[in-house]
């Protein structure tokens, strides 16, 4: 028998890099921001702005800065000094692997080790210079106030303990000893992953990276892993390991090591575990989680980080930073760096998780968190939705008998309020007491994601999680407001989620078939194709640029359109468009969302839909030859919408406004094209409504942003957009969610229209009272108070002024 040859290292890794291909894995970089995944950008941008950063300029804007004094971290110019000696002196010692992560890693990833809370107040020690903002808007609001508010207290506590110094009260006083960091290591740990069998093989060997870095499972994590015990959250078999790693780090000497592609290699494949431990979070569609690791990795003093994201079935590994700690330059941006991630994984990461977890099992006990359309039209009496089950809503009748809400409001002054007090804190709309102030006392607290104020009582509460196992932090923070916003919201109508879909029609013939006998297209596939197809003919064809669709997207929302890459091969393409706008209170936490939907086709996909159908080609070919919409002759009919404040957007959302764009004939005749909006057939948002549960078998684009609308006077409105004189007085009204909406909902939501503070605790106790006593009261029946309404309505005025306590039973 001939001998085995031994393979040569060069096979080996022909081998590896073979492997690597053959499971999606790439590695790219560094690319220019046009080619970065469109959902991480704000986050790849701010590596940017950090890279932009230089030493020099940094310390001497310092010298304005008021010191962190509660850091527990040395001030960042010790730490830099720090670490480019360790740096130096490993690098003159010619030191091994071991020696220079010894040395290196506890300089550069100490603040994962001392991420604890004051042993005071429970308060975070520090803040990121840098600072990450969720995926979902509200919550990016949300978690913006509540750093607004924090350091805020933050520098009011600094201030208090540099006159008075440290509290020594033994029941305020905790040591650092019983707090733990919210975060576990794992290092040189073998990676397990039933998914690559070459696992532990010659081919693959043992993956056992450098250091992994994940949360630690607290009470409420290990509550909610319990009801889901099929999702894995670990790589590895030991207990207490990370769940759900977001950071690998792999380091080589910068002696006698084949280079930064050598390190790649190495961890291509724990990269890729991880990030499917992160892509089998199970993510509800109220909820938004895009899946994200961290690499670093260094060769000496040289680091480098890199994002693993997922592109479909690829693990995309992105290049974003380059240094040598032997620089100053260097060395500040990479712990402005590992600050950052750390912020992101404390403040964003982990509530995220538990988020996905805590609406995982709502759905699970029969709640459905997705959106509802509130489908009636109090004005003009007509549904707007041709499944009636979903709820509607309805103005109480004026003869209907009504329960007077007591209201002791004019024994406390109520504080005079300027126009722009609303504009504060837009998101900031629960009102509760605050935990160390009397109990007439009111104070704001934020509420606009969907895990804050919504949840029901049988559902698990994760708004807040723990930072550390004793569970406190935010926990006392918002607690209290939990309790009685389950049941009840104010909301502002000037605050409002800009929400922009583009659904794009197939153009295959096989793909057309698919999409018109999908399970949600209830008609055959002709009739089906015919809808269709008028849908782009006639007054409603609207003949645009893809280009012209992007900007006006990026106009709607207010996002920057520059950060999508320009495609000459598409942007220049003419389509076919289809515009509709909606106004509605969302279902799952009466957000008051905007939306403009675009469903476009190209004249191949219409002349195939047409084919199917039966009608001859001339019948959709009048678009040839046609004037295009341009961005011009869009804001000028369709500025209005977006600027809808006070009244008019209130009335807009409670009657679930509906309207589609068309052309004006007589303005085209002329040569000037001009567009009008009117209000939609029950026809068309049935069909509209089919292609939203069709989004698997088209191409979907949806941006949203969270924004205030700015108080304008708007003349030459088109629409009657106004309430009767007695709600006008009160500027305010009250609605009760219909009986289809999920259970995690609050009941009854309080929406201010005037320039009132919703921060004011008396004032919207008044309001409520106001509003009964006035009838201005929407809800799905339109009978008239039930008892039960009457007392919640007492009830919760007497929280808002403080009467009563804020976790007081509600009447059911």
């Amino acid at each position: 028998m001939a001998p085995k040859t031994k393979k040569s290292v060069k096979d080996r890794m022909c081998e590896r890099q073979n492997l690597i291909k053959a499971y999606d894995i790439v590695f790219d970089g560094p690319i220019a921001p046009r080619q970065w995944p469109r959902q991480y950008v704000p986050i790849f941008q701010k590596i940017r702005d950090i890279e932009d950063v230089k030493y020099e300029r940094y310390v001497s804007f310092l010298t304005t800065e008021e010191n962190e004094t509660n850091d527990p971290l040395a001030p960042i110019t010790d730490r830099v000094a720090n670490l480019i000696r360790v740096a130096y002196d490993m690098r003159n010692s010619l030191a091994n692997e071991s020696t220079w992560r010894l040395h290196t890693e506890s300089q550069v990833l100490g603040r994962f080790l001392t991420d604890l809370p004051c042993d005071h107040c429970r308060k975070k020690r520090w803040v990121s210079k840098f600072r990450l903002d969720p995926f979902c808007p509200l919550a990016a609001e949300k978690l913006r106030a509540k750093r607004a508010r924090t350091s805020e207290e933050s520098g009011k506590a600094s201030h208090a303990t540099a006159i008075s110094g440290p509290s020594t009260d033994a029941e305020n006083c905790q040591s650092a000893n019983t707090l733990q960091s919210p975060f576990l290591y794992r290092s040189d740990e073998p990676v397990i992953d039933d998914s690559v069998p070459e696992y532990g093989t010659k081919e693959l060997g043992v993956q056992k990276p450098d250091n992994v870095i994940g949360l630690r499972q607290t009470a409420k994590l290990q509550s909610l892993l319990s009801m889901k015990p099929d999702i894995l959250d670990t790589p590895f078999k030991k207990n207490f390991s990370p769940s759900f790693p977001f950071l690998l780090l792999e380091a080589k000497p910068e002696h006698g090591c084949p280079g930064f592609t050598s390190v790649e290699e190495q961890s291509a494949f724990p990269l890729r575990t991880l990030l499917n431990i992160q892509k089998n979070i199970p993510t509800p569609a109220d909820v938004q989680f895009n899946p994200l690791i961290w690499f670093m990795a260094n060769q000496g003093d040289e680091w480098r980080i890199y994002a693993c994201v997922p592109d479909g079935a690829k693990t995309r590994i992105i290049d974003l930073w380059h240094g040598s700690v032997l620089r100053e330059d260097s060395a500040l941006q990479l712990l402005f760096l590992v600050d950052m991630i750390c912020d992101w994984a404390r403040d964003i990461y982990r509530k995220e998780i538990m988020r996905c977890f805590a609406a995982a099992v709502s759905d699970s006990r029969g709640i459905t968190p997705a959106d509802s359309l509130i489908s009636y039209n109090p004005f003009s009496g007509e549904e707007t939705s041709p499944n009636q089950s979903d709820g509607y809503f309805s103005a109480g009748d004026s003869d209907s008998a009504t329960f007077r809400v007591e209201d002791d409001s004019n024994e406390n002054p109520i504080r005079s309020v300027s126009p722009n007090d609303s504009a504060v804190n837009q998101n900031e709309d629960i009102v509760t007491h605050s935990d160390s102030d009397s109990p007439t006392e009111v104070t704001s607290n934020p509420s606009t994601t969907t895990d804050t104020g919504v949840i029901s009582l049988d559902t698990l509460t994760v708004s807040d999680v723990e930072m550390v196992d004793s569970d406190h932090e935010d926990v006392s923070e918002e607690t209290s407001a939990e309790t009685w916003t389950q049941h009840a919201v104010i909301k502002h109508a000037n605050n409002v989620i800009f929400l922009f879909q583009t659904l794009s029609l197939p153009e295959a013939h096989g793909d057309l078939i698919t999409l018109l006998t999908s399970p949600s297209t209830t008609s055959d596939v002709a009739q089906a194709a015919g809808k269709l197809v008028m849908l782009f003919c006639g007054q409603t064809q609207v003949l645009t640029r893809r280009s012209t669709i992007r900007r006006l997207g990026a106009w709607w929302t207010g996002a920057n359109d520059t950060q999508e890459p320009y495609n000459s091969d598409l942007d220049d393409d003419s389509v076919i468009a289809h515009f509709s706008f909606e106004s509605y209170f969302r279902r799952h936490d009466w957000e008051l969302v905007r939306k403009l939907t675009c469903i476009m086709a190209s004249s191949t996909a219409i002349e195939n839909l047409a084919w199917i159908c039966g009608i001859n080609r001339p019948v959709i070919n009048n678009y040839r030859g046609e004037l295009r919409c341009t961005r011009s002759n869009f804001l000028k009919v369709t500025r209005f919408l977006r600027d809808l404040c006070g009244e008019r957007s209130a009335k807009s959302g409670i009657s679930h406004l509906h309207l589609y764009l068309c052309k004006n004939y007589a303005s085209f005749e002329r040569g000037r094209p001009q567009y009008e909006w009117k209000k939609s057939t029950p026809q068309m948002r049935d069909l509209l409504g089919t292609l939203q549960y069709t989004e698997r078998l088209i191409r979907v684009s949806t941006s949203e942003r969270y924004g205030q609308v700015n108080i304008s006077v708007m003349q030459n409105m088109p629409l009657n957009l106004e309430f009767e004189s007695k709600t006008q007085t009160i500027g305010a009204f009250l609605a009760k969610k219909p009986s289809s909406w999920p259970d995690t909902c609050p009941k009854y939501s309080l929406v201010v229209f005037d320039q009132s503070n919703i921060q004011d605790g008396h004032l919207m106790a008044s309001k409520i009272s106001d509003a009964i006593l006035n009838q201005s009261f929407f809800h799905e029946t339109g009978s008239g108070i039930s008892q039960v309404d009457a007392s919640a309505f007492t009830l919760w005025a007497k929280i808002l002024r403080g009467e009563t306590p804020s976790d007081h039973v509600w009447p059911s």
